[in-house]
């Protein structure tokens, strides 16, 4: 597909140039872009004088793991960094800080060509054949060659950001989670963030001291020790509105505006290049339509940070970007909230599936799966395509959502969402240890009986009426015959999560899935450089990422933010070679 006829479909073409999506063409949005300048509306002295407020090496755009682990290696090979961050300081919440922290470091005895074979298989559906073959994509094998270098590197790295900075070791997270031929052996070395003891994911650490820290926000806390310590200058509260080119046609600064609506904007030169690490777009619906791989935008549940909506990709598109879609979705389960930001339904990764007491059924009360083999992220991997799976004489989706039951056992057990790691984490979604507060929202719906909870499920706007009272009574009546036999003649499901639903009152709660790494965004060189729709650079653009990924198949754990710190490192030392020519 050529350019014009993707952002045709993307819905962003006009006749001068870009609309923002979900606007008129022509409409342009002001708080976006104002376009790309060109020579006649700046000069190139790169100083600070009427036409520059500041000039420096490099302008990073985004201060979450990949823009600081850019910023970080730029600036210790001797550049002139500024870190460019839309939201302001105190209420700063990149992605990083809702993760679970965890990136590989694998054991460097795996040896570099294992590393870079293993890693590579993750990027596109053929990686480990084509790798095999000698046939992998030139820039793809430069890529995993990359990875295979730094990321045993990785903790070493952080320790010398904060030498209290710690890890800790959870077994499931040392081999591959996808054993292809040849990788089962391998030691990933998947290691989870922490300044404190680590137990699990159940709590959250958010805005508490750097001692007690866990998860993705002691891994935030690191970076940002590197950052400050080294006096990386940075500006808050400033949304990049467009990019600037010199007579060259080179990238060579940025334009940002207060977030707030203030007239009062900025003219930033940057002599080396200008390095968007935005983050994803989890919260831009079209964008989502356009470049993932599945028809459900309307069923997605985002549980990442608010602040991903596609800007730095909207930059790269008004630039000339060339944007690659993604092959698979890693996917997470998340309650379906009514909550919305920015069109997109908020969610809340979920810790409950096929736990005990609990079932899982489709729109019409009947259960579809082994809910226990769910709870297994080998097997919850890719669950959209089963998801969505249509049903042609209705034309509509039976498990979309799909609803977790549960009794009153289950929900005096623990939270049912992970408090630890989502958008539970700094409280852009209330969640409570006891369940009460979702249950308080309405999120949760509750009745006496399980006839009486089917006719509330009925009567929700997600479910629109398909939820049968005797479906769903006998479907929990056969699960609790198969609870007393501890065997499950229907899906086969783990003996020991077979206890009964019995204990009034009865809960239920609409389930989907959330994408936590898109896997598509800018298309780049090996170098980091973005590339236009002719595989050509553009001069002076950089993209580090979720905004511009390297895998667009599958992340093995840890995989997202391993990606985000090797490749920001790389980029950053990449950077100092880059040569300054205005």
């Amino acid at each position: 597909m050529n350019r014009r006829s993707f952002l045709k479909q993307l819905g962003l073409t006009t006749a001068m140039g870009m609309a923002v999506p979900g606007q008129a063409s022509g409409a342009v949005s002001e708080d976006l872009t104002e376009g790309l300048r060109t020579s006649e509306d700046f000069d190139t002295r790169l100083k600070v004088d009427d036409q520059w407020d500041q000039v420096v090496d490099v302008v990073v755009v985004g201060c979450g793991a990949a823009g600081m682990a850019t910023a970080i290696e730029a600036h210790d090979s001797g550049l002139d960094v500024l870190i460019v961050e839309r939201s302001p300081r105190s209420s700063h919440v990149p992605s990083t800080r809702l993760s679970a922290g965890i990136y590989q470091c694998p054991a460097i005895n795996n040896g570099t060509e294992n590393l870079a074979r293993y890693i590579a298989s993750t990027y596109i559906p053929s990686g480990l054949s084509d790798w095999d073959a000698g046939t992998m994509d030139k820039t793809l094998q430069n890529f995993a060659y990359t990875w295979a270098k730094l990321a045993p590197e990785t903790y070493n790295w952080l320790r010398s950001l904060d030498p209290s900075f710690r890890f800790a070791l959870f077994s499931l997270y040392t081999a591959p989670r996808f054993s292809f031929p040849g990788t089962a052996s391998l030691n990933i070395g998947a290691l989870i963030s922490t300044y404190s003891r680590w137990k699990d994911f159940s709590k959250s650490s958010f805005n508490r001291p750097k001692e007690e820290k866990l998860n993705g926000e002691a891994l935030f806390a690191c970076l940002r020790n590197g950052v400050e310590s080294r006096k990386i200058k940075e500006i808050y509260g400033a949304r990049v509105t467009g990019l600037l080119k010199n007579k060259k046609g080179r990238i060579c600064g940025v334009a940002a505006t207060d977030e707030f609506g203030s007239p009062l904007s900025q003219k930033i030169g940057a002599r080396c290049g200008v390095v968007l690490a935005t983050g994803g777009f989890g919260f831009n619906k079209e964008l989502q339509a356009s470049l993932l791989p599945t028809p459900g935008q309307d069923f997605w549940a985002e549980s990442g940070s608010p602040l991903n909506t596609g800007d730095g990709i909207l930059l790269g598109i008004r630039a000339g970007a060339q944007l690659i879609s993604s092959n698979c979705l890693f996917d997470r389960f998340a309650a379906l909230l009514p909550q919305m930001h920015q069109g997109v339904h908020v969610g809340a990764l979920l810790d409950c599936i096929g736990k005990a007491h609990s079932i899982l059924v489709d729109n019409h009360g009947r259960r579809f799966v082994s809910e226990s083999q769910l709870s297994d992220t080998k097997h919850s991997f890719g669950f959209a395509q089963e998801l969505l799976k249509l049903d042609l004489p209705t034309l509509s989706y039976p498990r979309a959502p799909m609803w977790f039951i549960c009794d009153e056992e289950r929900m005096r057990s623990g939270p049912l969402a992970t408090l630890g790691e989502g958008s539970v984490v700094n409280g852009f979604v209330t969640w409570d240890k006891d369940n009460r507060i979702p249950v308080k929202k309405g999120w949760i719906l509750k009745a006496s009986t399980i006839n009486g909870l089917a006719r509330l499920i009925a009567d929700s706007p997600v479910n629109a009426g398909r939820m049968s009272e005797t479906t769903l009574r006998k479907t929990v009546e056969q699960f609790n015959v198969w609870c007393e036999t501890k065997v499950d003649r229907d899906f086969d499901r783990d003996p020991s999560t077979l206890l009964e639903i019995k204990k009034p009152p009865f809960y239920a709660m609409p389930v989907t899935l959330s994408v936590p790494f898109m896997g598509a965004g800018l298309a780049t060189d090996e170098r980091r450089c973005v590339i236009d729709w002719q595989n050509k650079p553009i001069s002076g653009l950089f993209a580090a990422g979720e905004v511009a990924p390297v895998s667009r198949f599958l992340h093995d754990r840890g995989g997202h933010l391993s990606e985000c710190l090797v490749f920001g490192r790389a980029l950053g030392q990449y950077l100092a070679q880059e040569p300054i020519s205005f």
